[in-house]
């Protein structure tokens, strides 16, 4: 299925429950941030970048974040029209943009690595080589990016610009953020460069386009990781794009629904 930004979108809610394991308008504003912007007073970010903050949990929230473990149900689809489903645990780190995925294939167990480098490693389990459906790093990268997006506007090194017009996005209003380069990128880095989309109602982060690979991850149905905590989705979908950001084909959907 086709579907484009200006399309009509069903909402799907899904309650859940999650465990903290505590510890294209021209560009109008500019910033650098600092890998952990909460932490280190001493660094000014952005006001969009703020706001995201403060509308996924505040800065105290995302300051105690240092853990985010949850479990959920993945569904791969296949070109052939098939899908796969798996259970899968993962361990997001905000602080310091990493995230470990685990799951138990028919192969054995399965984990992968996300560094903040953008290293993406099978670290345990079956082969590189393994042909059965797997999280690759490129859907790695998208949850990670989507679930701590708040925080991945203020990373360090990073080039930030907003839009002063907003765009229309599944019939709704966001705000283009451009993450135009850190100096990790520059230097080669595999990690790609995108669009963040800032709700223009609710200042939530929750569609980002990756230009290379070209593909969409989209958040939904934010909900507190525990009273007080900060704000996930409760269900991600990751799509194949064309370099104008029309949907194409959906990759995978992940659904949270018990702590990790």
């Amino acid at each position: 299925m086709i579907s484009r930004f200006s399309g009509t979108v069903v909402w799907l809610a899904l309650t859940v429950f999650f465990v903290a394991a505590c510890g294209q308008g021209g560009r109008t504003e500019e910033g650098v941030g600092v890998r952990h912007p909460l932490i280190d007073s001493g660094f000014v970010i952005p006001d969009y970048a703020a706001a995201a903050i403060e509308a996924s949990g505040g800065r105290q929230a995302w300051t105690r974040a240092e853990k985010l473990a949850l479990t959920c149900v993945v569904t791969f689809y296949r070109e052939d029209g098939s899908f796969y489903l798996t259970e899968q645990r993962h361990e997001i780190h905000p602080l310091l943009n990493s995230i470990r995925i685990s799951g138990k294939e028919p192969q054995g167990e399965l984990v992968w690595r996300l560094s903040a480098e953008g290293l993406c490693s099978i670290s345990e389990g079956v082969a590189v080589a393994d042909t059965s459906p797997q999280v690759n790093c490129s859907i790695a990268h998208a949850v990670l990016s989507v679930t701590t997006a708040a925080m991945r506007l203020s990373g360090r090194g990073t080039r930030l610009a907003r839009g002063s017009q907003p765009v229309r996005i599944e019939g709704l209003w966001y705000y283009p953020i451009e993450r135009g380069g850190t100096e990790e990128m520059q230097a080669g880095s595999p990690r790609p460069e995108g669009i963040f989309y800032q709700n223009a109602e609710n200042f939530l982060v929750d569609t980002i386009y990756f230009r290379d690979p070209s593909m969409v991850v989209r958040g939904y149905d934010y909900k507190e990781v525990e009273k007080g905590g900060v704000l996930v989705p409760t269900k991600i979908e990751v799509f194949k794009s064309d370099r104008g950001g029309v949907l194409r084909e959906r990759l995978a959907k992940i659904d949270y629904y018990r702590p990790g």
